[in-house]
């Protein structure tokens, strides 16, 4: 296959993991889990699965210097705006909170123009106002179910989202993707273990 096909996947497969997030969301604020405790594991599940695969590669290696600064930055930015994003659906319904964060490609795209030299064509700006059309679309058919501080709160981790992908492409372009994400993981669980020690640390009871 081609590599615009390939990736074309990889992103179909991204966004439906993505599309679970707000309903394991909501089905863990109905079993009593705090949004740090779950988040915590969530992202060190995911930091021993993909570190798994490195060793499983015998590429253990730690980044130093300007990548291990970047995906520090980009760690901290995904923790954020994760918290933000699930602070969010204690306001506003699953599906709602996930189609506006799905705005987030505007974010990148406006970010990508002046930082990353893409082109502006009538078509990539046709996209993104059919997709902003929607979302607004949405919002407003179902205007009962919309919380300003929800949508403040989804909307600013959508545009983190868009922050973290452009500067991931910025600061880490001759990182492997995988070794990127292995750290990234690591310093966003990090991170939540910070606000989950600050917030009060309890560990989540069986079997919930």
């Amino acid at each position: 296959m081609r590599e615009e096909t390939i990736g074309g996947l990889m992103v179909l497969v991204a966004a439906t993991g993505f599309g679970t997030l707000a309903v394991f969301g909501k089905i863990a604020e109905a079993v009593g889990l705090s949004r740090p405790t779950l988040l915590f594991f969530r992202f060190s599940l995911g930091a021993a699965i993909v570190w798994g695969v490195l060793a499983k590669r015998n590429d253990l290696a730690v980044l130093s210097g300007r990548p291990l600064y970047a995906t520090v930055v980009l760690g901290v930015i995904y923790a954020v705006l994760t918290l933000a994003y699930f602070r969010a659906l204690t306001y506003m319904t699953a599906s709602l909170t996930s189609i506006v964060f799905y705005t987030y490609p505007i974010f990148v795209f406006g970010l990508s123009v002046p930082l990353l030299d893409e082109q502006l064509t009538l078509g990539s700006v046709s996209a993104l106002g059919l997709a902003l059309a929607g979302v607004v679309m949405v919002v407003g058919v179902d205007a009962s179910q919309v919380s300003l501080l929800g949508l403040l709160l989804v909307t600013a981790a959508s545009a983190g989202y868009g922050v973290y992908n452009v500067a991931g492409r910025i600061l880490t372009a001759d990182t492997d993707p995988t070794r990127l994400t292995a750290h990234v993981l690591v310093v966003t669980a990090l991170t939540i273990g910070v606000v989950w020690a600050w917030s009060g640390f309890t560990p989540p009871a069986p079997p919930p």
